[in-house]
C-alpha cells in the first residue's frame, strides 16, 4: 500500500508569518530488510506506519520561493510497527544468550 494521506489539517497565523499543516498519515509497505546475527538469519518483512506529521511553513514570502523554509516534524509518538521474520530458523525467545529482566 503506498504512503496514504489521511488528512489535513492547516492554521495560519499573520503574527507569525507562517503556515503549519498537520498531516495525518497511514503507510502499509512490503520493505525487505535481511541480517544475519551469529550465524542466524533475520530480518523485517513489513514496515507500518501510523501518525500525525507537523509540516511549517517559515518564513512567508511575497516572492517566489514563498517561504524561506519548510520544517517537517512528529510532534507525538507514532505508531511504527515492524513485521519479523526468523525465516523458519529461531524464534526469538528461544534464543539461549538474550535474557528478559
Amino acid at each position: 500500500m503506498p504512503l496514504e494521506i489521511v488528512g489535513v489539517e492547516a492554521t495560519s497565523n499573520n503574527e507569525d508569518d507562517q503556515i503549519v499543516l498537520v498531516v495525518d498519515l497511514s503507510y502499509e509497505g512490503d520493505a525487505v530488510i535481511d541480517s544475519k546475527l551469529l550465524s542466524m538469519n533475520c530480518g523485517v518483512k513489513g514496515v507500518q506506519l501510523q501518525g500525525k506529521m507537523t509540516v511549517v511553513l517559515d518564513p512567508l514570502m511575497n516572492d517566489v520561493p514563498f517561504m524561506g523554509a519548510v520544517t517537517v516534524y512528529f510532534d507525538k509518538k507514532n505508531r511504527i510497527h515492524l513485521q519479523e521474520d526468523w525465516f523458519g530458523q529461531v524464534s526469538f525467545d528461544s534464543v539461549i544468550f538474550i535474557h528478559y529482566t
